[in-house]
């Protein structure tokens, strides 16, 4: 298909903590994919649509087992949308982190609302938490603006 990047913004490096996972947002982008006709039933056969992406780095400080899921998150947006993470297109930036590790990736938000109104978002992660499921800290809630 076609992509046509609409808005986006490099070098955020917004830091933000949940437990002892520390999340950095890099970038986001929005941008209208088109489809071509041989993958039109993997976006339900739609001939446009909006894909969201934020690029994050996701890293356990601590040498216990820590979970989190942000490519699990959900996306909200000022045009009253709200969608979760699409896992078949999104990296793998969450899970079990075994000690101290870091995962880089693209987390993929896929909407129906045309990207150039689209200017702010907000992504709400679910907190981290230890092996025996104790929560390590509140959801995660990140504004950006594009």
């Amino acid at each position: 298909g076609k992509r046509t990047i609409v808005k986006q913004k490099k070098d955020l490096n917004q830091t933000f903590k949940s437990g002892p996972i520390v999340l950095t947002i890099n970038a986001i982008q929005s941008a209208t994919l088109k489809p071509s006709e041989d993958y039109k039933d993997m976006f339900d056969g739609k001939d446009e649509l909006t894909v969201i992406t934020v690029n994050m780095k996701v890293e356990n400080t601590s040498d216990d087992t820590i979970s989190i899921y942000p490519n699990q998150s959900v996306l909200t947006t000022d045009t009253g949308k709200q969608v979760d993470a699409d896992l078949w297109f999104s990296d793998d930036v969450g899970g079990d982190f075994y000690g101290k590790i870091k995962k880089e990736g693209n987390v993929i938000f896929l909407l129906d609302t045309p990207a150039k109104q689209i200017n702010k978002i907000k992504l709400i992660i679910s907190g981290a938490h230890n092996e025996e499921y104790d929560s390590l800290s509140d959801d995660v809630q990140i504004e950006l603006s594009f």
